[in-house]
């Protein structure tokens, strides 16, 4: 019949897991993180002393961290979870619009950082935010794979 889809010969339906559909709460969740961690990263790398806030509190131990480590970590955790988000997705132009925007956002705060009082524009810094947005996305999509793997060998 015209219109109709027909199953090809040989297609197997692909079961599916957990990390195929999320609920539209969990997602709205997921997307409120990345985007409060954005504001919360961006307000970091763009204040003239952001640790002025954790100075007498129990974060102040964030401070006495080598810079380079922060960005680091800060941007391993960022990307992670952006990257999650969307980690799951067939489309590999969503997947990498997420990586550009991060990159882009990682480059540009330490150029806009030239314009702060009191803070200057590191290319070190451009590179470890680089590396963590790497380590973040590679460990996911690493996460992602093996819950894949693990799903369908529990289910085969």
């Amino acid at each position: 019949m015209r219109g109709m889809n027909r199953v090809r010969p040989g297609f197997r339906y692909r079961t599916m897991s957990p990390l195929d559909v999320k609920s539209p709460s969990v997602r709205s969740l997921h997307a409120a993180a990345c985007f409060l961690m954005l504001a919360v990263v961006s307000w970091a790398l763009l204040t003239p002393d952001p640790f002025a806030v954790v100075k007498g509190g129990p974060l102040q131990v964030v401070a006495g961290f080598d810079d380079l480590v922060l960005h680091l970590g800060v941007y391993t955790v960022f990307s992670a979870t952006c990257f999650g988000l969307v980690a799951d997705s067939r489309d590999r132009r969503v997947r990498n619009l997420v990586v550009a925007i991060l990159c882009l956002h990682a480059v540009g705060t330490e150029i806009l950082q030239a314009s702060v009082p009191g803070r200057t524009a590191d290319p070190l810094d451009a590179v470890a935010n680089l590396t963590g947005i790497t380590l973040g996305v590679l460990g996911t999509r690493h996460t992602v794979r093996l819950l894949r793997s693990r799903i369908v060998s529990a289910t085969a």
